[in-house]
């Protein structure tokens, strides 16, 4: 619901509205030398000519606060205003009229010249959007601009595009945000989830089904800015004819643009929000709308997952979000479930890129790879896009040296968080970037990593609830306008923020109608997959056990001084699950204390992920202690609010598992997932020219290779042989020592790597495995399996889609380095052994993750964790995947094969 403020009765809703000035509920403390929080006015403002709106955005302000005003007057007060502090602009065109950002004394200067008609209340960049002049454009450059875009003017500015342009651009809303109170009307008021979609001829509705779909969601976390602002301005940039290789692929491809967080978008203007005006990363509802997603694999069960198929997960009325879906979702998420409805309708929804903003980075731009179960051609697509979009950017803004005062001032912001929060913020030289772009998984890029997030649904199998799209979420330095830096407006900053991501979404564009190829050259090398039983997880073999969901959300003021919060766990607990999600000012630290007195878990104000996002397995019982604390530039001012949810699964025994129906509201979806899986995709991408009836891959029992099938007279009847388990029997063992000792080379992955023990005497006691937080690899050394590989690249497989959460549950087979080294191994990649909490080393010992060893005529590869088992202790209502190895992982396959990987871009 959007509102214009003119001055006529007709077309202000509000010039009849009762206007109560009542004290509003606060959530947030209010702050000395801080603007005022809506609710209670602050002040009393003499400006008869003002509308209500107006007015009541001054007196619900602090004195200081600027407000965006679009003054209409008569030419000949021109002289006057321009002479108050903050008017900077006037016009005649289409009508006589002032803009300024004014504080409340000079709203009442404004209001007393002669000649001056009205006071408006006008956010937004272009400063005579209210006026329906666009003399700079429709949403103009950057630095024509006074602010960033505003949603209403956005509403306008599209609406007016798409009726310029009816051929080429559609405006659909459709779907509602959960939405903020209004303090003007005192009304709860959603917003709508608007897509554009832009081509030619794009109300042939045959035509466009048939095109490539490429989907941009911009601005998903409200306070991240660059998405919704590069995205507006390059659909008015193609309409205009100022984009002519974007325009020339619209025959063939559809540009759908979904702004996603209407809630974290208005909540910049002081009559939303209940709290100090400033772009949200959540909405209206306190939730993280990139973490409320239905993705395979685990599922925190303090998040909402949006699913519109609903409770049974069958799509009882298509085109529409389902009657069943559980009332807990439904009023939580109704924004997450439109556009996860409307983006299954797309026939061809092939390519979606999640636009973000982060604080800093090396790289200005980060790629990130979702958590997903890829194919080989998937893999290759996804990485030769990352691979376009890198050099899109590089073209489009040159060398970083060109953009260095930019990028310093950008760097600056942050003086605020380095002067008096105690956070550890880098120095501005340090924040600077090195180069444009870089690409990886998300804890590769980040460091941390998700479940429920977008572009991880979208690249999810359709049998499985998703798209089947090659997705990657990019992420902006210096975009995200959180509570760490002074919220200020740097037009150029801004204006180089959009450059990459207009040449972001032209790489895209460009690559998805072009297509990528990719294939595996096998150079005649045969491959025997050792399969065994035991691998394989069904949902027919989950036994699920009565589950009671224990939830406790409320808003807490959190201040320099800290907050604390006690939970009491108890016997029976099988998982305990954190969020919190900042509001207002709030740059969050937090920590949490087991029942001994450990910290377990940490989180950093700019670490980007906005704030805590836990899971505990099986829980000790005893007195938790989560501790959270505001490192923003307000903190020692009242601090602000922290939307905190403490979610605890308690299931009657331990013969089963919690029942998503009793948490989520959701039934179970069938499936049956193997790792094996994974080889039988890497053979179809196989190029193989090996002796006549030897394919590529050949699946053997254990009891085939125990009867001599690797071998054909004492020699190896395969080049290489795979084992990912450690199922067998000596004679089953002995027959891979001769196959290798023959010639062959065997691959021992996961499991498969404990027969080290058997089949190396200097190594028996040398293997184990543990569980870390992510499968990842701490140093890289120059090897053979690591060729092609970058440094960025360091996870094997990624947790969620596989059932495991971030909890110290990934599980590597690892060799002890010292006994490695001294059996002759050569070592690619090790990690540290005792691993500690969050990643923490405790004892400093070495442990081989990577390496070959010389056995016999042949080698030993070993990578300690590629195609684990699916988890399926925590709550997977969605089901889990196959495999989820990431580009690092397969690269790895391919080259212990000594397979080569090949692929091609365009016709």
């Amino acid at each position: 619901m959007t509102h214009d403020d003119t001055g006529s009765a007709e077309a202000n809703p509000f010039s009849e509205a009762p206007v109560s000035r009542r004290q509003f509920v606060r959530l947030s403390a209010a702050t000395a030398g801080a603007i005022g929080l809506p609710g209670g006015a602050v002040a009393q403002v003499d400006s008869p000519r003002s509308t209500d709106r107006h007015r009541f955005v001054v007196e619900h302000t602090g004195d200081d606060y600027a407000v965006p005003t679009l003054v209409r007057a008569e030419p000949g007060a021109f002289d006057a205003l321009e002479g108050i502090d903050g008017v900077d602009r006037t016009t005649t065109d289409p009508e006589a009229a002032a803009y300024g950002r004014l504080t409340t004394e000079a709203v009442e200067a404004v209001d007393a010249v002669d000649g001056v008609d009205r006071l408006e209340y006008s956010p937004g960049a272009n400063p005579w959007w209210r006026l329906g002049a666009y003399p700079e454009g429709v949403f103009p450059e950057p630095a024509a601009s006074v602010d960033y875009i505003g949603f209403e003017e956005h509403a306008r500015g599209m609406a007016h595009l798409a009726n310029e342009h009816a051929d080429r651009l559609r405006l659909r809303s459709i779907g509602e945000s959960p939405g903020h109170t209004n303090e003007f009307t005192e009304e709860d008021e959603s917003q709508p989830v608007r897509v554009a979609e832009l081509t030619n001829d794009v109300g042939d509705e045959a035509a466009f089904r048939e095109k490539e779909t490429v989907t941009f969601v911009a601005s998903i976390h409200g306070d991240e800015r660059a998405g919704a602002e590069a995205s507006s301005r390059l659909i008015e940039r193609t309409l205009s004819g100022e984009e002519p290789e974007l325009e020339a692929l619209l025959d063939d491809v559809v540009l759908a643009f979904v702004y996603a967080n209407p809630d974290g978008w208005v909540a910049n203007e002081p009559i939303y929000g209940g709290g100090r005006p400033g772009f949200q990363r959540t909405t209206a509802t306190g939730v993280d709308p990139n973490r409320q997603y239905p993705t395979a694999g685990w599922i925190d069960p303090s998040h909402h997952p949006a699913e519109p198929d609903g409770a049974n997960l069958a799509d009882d009325q298509p085109g529409e979000v389902d009657d069943d879906v559980p009332d807990r979702i439904a009023e939580t998420v109704p924004d997450s479930l439109s556009i996860v409805e409307h983006l299954r309708t797309y026939e061809n929804a092939n390519y979606l890129v999640d636009l973000h903003g982060m604080q800093w980075a090396d790289e200005f731009v980060l790629g990130l790879v979702p958590n997903a179960q890829y194919d080989h051609e998937e893999l290759h697509d996804v990485d030769a896009m990352n691979e376009a979009i890198g050099a899109s950017i590089e073209g489009e803004l040159g060398s970083l040296q060109e953009h260095a005062e930019t990028l310093s001032r950008a760097a600056e912001r942050y003086e605020a968080a380095r002067d008096g929060s105690g956070a550890e913020t880098p120095d501005a030289e340090e924040m600077l970037p090195g180069r444009w772009y870089g690409h990886g998984t998300i804890h590769d890029a980040i460091d941390y990593t998700t479940t429920g997030g977008l572009h991880g649904w979208a690249a999810h199998p359709e049998e499985f609830g998703g798209l089947g799209a090659r997705s990657i979420t990019l992420e902006m330095a210096f975009a995200n306008t959180g509570p760490s830096i002074e919220a200020e407006y740097l037009s150029e900053l801004v204006a180089l923020q959009v450059r990459a991501y207009t040449a972001s979404i032209r790489a895209v564009a460009d690559h998805a109608s072009s297509g990528t190829e990719a294939w595996i050259e096998t150079g005649g090398r045969s491959t025997a997959v050792v399969q065994a039983g035991g691998r394989t997880r069904s949902s027919a073999d989950l036994e699920f056990v009565e589950t009671t969901d224990e939830e406790t959300c409320r808003s807490v003021d959190v201040d320099a001084g800290g907050f604390a919060e006690e939970i009491e766990v108890g016997e029976g607990t099988w998982e305990l699950s954190i969020t919190a999600n900042p509001r207002d000012d709030v740059a969050l630290g937090a920590r949490l204390v087991d029942p001994d007195g450990e910290i377990v878990h940490t989180s950093e104000p700019d670490d980007g992920s906005g704030g805590p996002d836990w899971t505990i397995g099986r829980p000790g019982p005893g007195t938790w202690r989560l501790v959270l604390e505001d490192f923003g530039p307000n903190a020692d001012a009242g601090g602000g609010r922290v939307e905190l949810c403490i979610d605890t699964l308690v299931t009657e025994t331990d013969d089963g598992v919690p029942n998503p129906r009793d948490v989520l509201g959701y039934g179970q979806r069938d499936y049956e997932a193997t790792p094996f899986e994974y080889f039988e995709a890497y053979a179809e991408h196989a190029r193989h020219e090996g002796e006549e009836g030897t394919p590529a891959f050949d699946a053997l029992s254990i009891e085939e290779v125990r009867e001599g099938a690797l071998l054909d007279d004492g020699a190896p009847a395969y080049e290489n042989a795979v084992v990912i388990h450690d199922a067998g029997d000596d004679a089953y063992v002995e027959e891979l020592s001769a196959f290798a000792e023959g010639g062959g080379s065997l691959l021992l992955t996961d499991g498969g790597v404990s027969l080290l023990e058997s089949l190396d005497d200097g190594l028996a006691g040398n293997v184990g495995t543990e569980r870390r937080t992510f499968a990842t690899l701490d140093e890289t050394r120059d090897h053979p399996l690591l060729e092609d590989v970058r440094p960025i690249q360091r996870e094997l497989w990624t947790l969620a889609p596989m059932g495991y959460a971030t909890d110290g549950e990934a599980p590597l087979t690892l060799v002890e380095e010292e006994a490695f080294d001294e059996a002759g191994g050569t070592v690619g990649a090790s990690v540290q052994s005792g691993e500690g909490e969050d990643g923490d080393d405790d004892d400093g010992s070495s442990s081989v993750a990577v390496g070959s060893l010389e056995h016999g005529d042949g080698e030993i590869h070993v990578v300690g964790s590629l195609l684990p088992s699916a988890n399926q202790s925590h709550l997977h209502p969605f089901g889990v995947l196959d495999h989820s190895t990431t580009l690092l992982g397969h690269t790895l396959v391919t080259n212990a094969l000594g397979h080569r990987r090949r692929s091609s871009v365009g016709d």
